[in-house]
């Protein structure tokens, strides 16, 4: 319950903060990449991950494996994909410099190789997305930052549109309301299981909810199609801690 206010506390403050699509704001960058060196906390959801390979024209499980690693989530007690940085070559930091990583999908010239198909995170920067998981709903708000380019008016939907995101994001909506499902199981009637079923759990959100994507369909109906899919799995654990 504690976990539940916390959050709930969090929304509540960022909902002061709450930007409609037709909101504006200033921003501006000068396409430097900096945000793109030293990050590790860049997560991907199945979407972005899928929005790469089909950018790249690889199988998901191919764009995982050269761009992504995964653990499991301390909060979430679920598999959770990041970008993996791509260490600087000695070489390189032999020089005095800030920098000792770059994001692997950063191109010799300093610029993004999916730059259209971004990971949601990089592209929505300097607004923030946000699930409210009491409406079932989106929100956007504006983050602090400035990349110190030339500053222009934007508006919200405007800045989603650049990226091709929905301003009502319904596979970012239906990913994070079964991923707070799955959450809720992990921390409270999954939370004692044994190590090798937790391991199957692990190992079936991952392939399922992340790697079983064909690029050449549309997303949306193959995660539902996957949400029902794990859901069976859910179900059969469910029927062993039955008495």
């Amino acid at each position: 319950m504690k976990q539940k206010d916390e959050r709930t506390k969090y929304i509540e403050g960022l909902m002061e903060k709450r930007l409609g699509p037709d909101d504006t704001f200033w921003f501006g960058c000068k396409a430097c990449g900096n945000c793109c060196r030293n990050r590790d906390d860049v997560l991907l959801s199945a979407y972005d991950l899928y929005r790469i390979a089909r950018h790249l024209k690889i199988k998901p499980q191919e764009a995982f494996k050269k761009y992504c690693e995964s653990y499991i989530g301390h909060t979430s007690n679920l598999p959770v994909v990041r970008l993996k940085p791509k260490p600087i070559p000695n070489m390189l930091l032999r020089i005095p410099q800030p920098h000792s990583s770059v994001c692997p999908l950063l191109s010799d010239d300093g610029k993004c190789s999916v730059h259209k198909s971004k990971p949601a995170t990089c592209a929505l920067f300097p607004l923030g997305r946000v699930y409210d998981p009491k409406e079932k709903g989106v929100f956007y708000v504006l983050n602090d930052g400035d990349c110190g380019g030339k500053k222009e008016l934007h508006t919200v939907k405007g800045w989603l549109a650049y990226f091709n995101l929905p301003v009502h994001d319904e596979a970012y909506i239906k990913w994070n309301e079964f991923l707070t499902e799955c959450m809720d199981l992990m921390r409270n009637k999954f939370k004692k299981l044994p190590d090798k079923v937790k391991e199957t759990l692990w190992n079936g959100y991952f392939l399922i909810m992340y790697i079983s994507y064909d690029i050449n369909e549309e997303f949306l109906p193959q995660l539902e199609r996957n949400i029902e899919q794990y859901k069976k799995l859910l179900e059969i654990t469910k029927d062993k801690l039955r008495p």
